[in-house]
């Protein structure tokens, strides 16, 4: 079962940061208040999409990121399907 709860920026949880001209996205811990938002998951971590913002079938993508380590740490980039 899934432990975190993944938040889009629009949720004003300052999950996320640009520094550098670098996107750092964090996880962190819930608030309680959190806790009961969020179906009592005990992690919320940040997330962004392009879903109806971007789609694309063909071409290259690319990613350069430094991914956490150690146990418990599950770091991942999806690409899902657009579907309309």
């Amino acid at each position: 079962m899934e432990a975190q709860y993944y938040v889009p920026i629009s949720h004003g949880l300052d999950l996320h940061r640009v520094v550098n001209g670098r996107l750092q996205l964090r996880a962190r811990r819930a608030t309680a208040e959190e806790r009961a938002r969020y179906n009592g998951l005990r992690w919320v971590s940040a997330m962004i999409s392009s879903y109806r913002a971007f789609g694309q079938t063909y071409g290259l993508f690319r990613m350069r990121a430094k991914l956490p380590f150690g146990r418990g740490a599950w770091p991942a980039f999806w690409m899902l399907p657009n579907t309309h």
